[in-house]
């Protein structure tokens, strides 16, 4: 099952993401700032750090072992100058309530909690799978299973995550965790369906052309991402990770500053 990792899917997903780059710039007018001066407002939010209210926990996505992760994790600590940012990632796990049981033990090796019932407060930046990930360990355990704490979360951030599933898990895989992110999978409608009792916002983010997910795709029911363009011949889905102007909004909004973008998104263009 491990030797699947690394067969030649990522390649072909990178390909189409590559190419689904080749568009025409775009400016979002609920989300006008440029890379430019993104990238000097986080330099300046590392120069002047502002510590956040509650811990941060960065949720990778399918097949990071870690890189991706810990890159959005260092801008934030730059941001907040604080060290109470932790990550999670998922290698060798191919099931959702696996990636579930990892988030949950990471917050209580790094933010124990007094409560049984849920884990301390905490602020969540969900990069694609890891979006899906967090919504499922913040639902209650259902009838019949084994007590848990719930992940409590304050406010979901999510970068590229397929909130209605993924386009390209339509492609044959053989691991199960792109089974779930299939639109319209037992799962994604389980945390849909769910999603009107949730306690916490979501605030999803994208870069258009994202042929992995599909942009239509990164936000919950009813709700519009944040989005931004993509560079010529840039990779859409994985670029928005760290894209700077994803991160700054994040990173503002966690200090508890004015957001670039606008309290309600623009559609997206056709």
């Amino acid at each position: 099952m491990p030797r699947r990792r690394f067969s030649t899917v990522p390649l072909l997903l990178a390909v189409l993401s590559l190419l689904g780059g080749c568009a025409a710039d775009r400016v979002n007018p609920t989300f006008p700032v440029t890379r430019e001066d993104a990238r000097y407002a986080l330099e300046q939010m590392a120069a002047e750090p502002n510590p956040p209210d509650r811990p941060i926990l960065v949720v990778s996505g399918w097949g990071d072992w870690g890189g991706q992760a810990r890159r959005t994790a260092r801008e934030l600590k730059n941001a907040t100058g604080s060290d109470r940012v932790a990550t999670v990632v998922f290698p060798l796990v191919f099931s959702m309530d696996a990636c579930r049981d990892r988030v949950l033990e990471v917050m209580r090796e790094r933010f124990p909690s007094d409560d049984p019932d849920q884990t301390m407060e905490v602020d969540i930046i969900g990069l694609s799978m890891g979006g899906l990930v967090a919504r499922y360990a913040a639902l209650p355990p259902g009838n019949g299973d084994p007590p848990r704490a719930r992940l409590n979360i304050r406010r979901l951030f999510t970068i590229s995550s397929p909130h209605l599933g993924a386009q390209s898990a339509g492609i044959p895989f053989w691991d199960p965790l792109m089974h779930d992110m299939k639109p319209g999978s037992p799962f994604i409608r389980e945390l849909n369906d769910a999603r009107s009792s949730d306690p916490y916002p979501i605030i999803p983010y994208v870069r258009l052309t994202d042929t992995i997910v599909g942009a239509d795709n990164a936000a919950p029911p009813g709700q519009t991402p944040y989005w931004v363009s993509n560079g010529f011949l840039e990779t859409a889905h994985d670029g928005a990770l760290n894209d700077p102007r994803i991160l700054a909004d994040i990173a503002r909004r966690i200090r508890g500053e004015t957001p670039f973008t606008a309290p309600s998104p623009a559609p997206l263009p056709q």
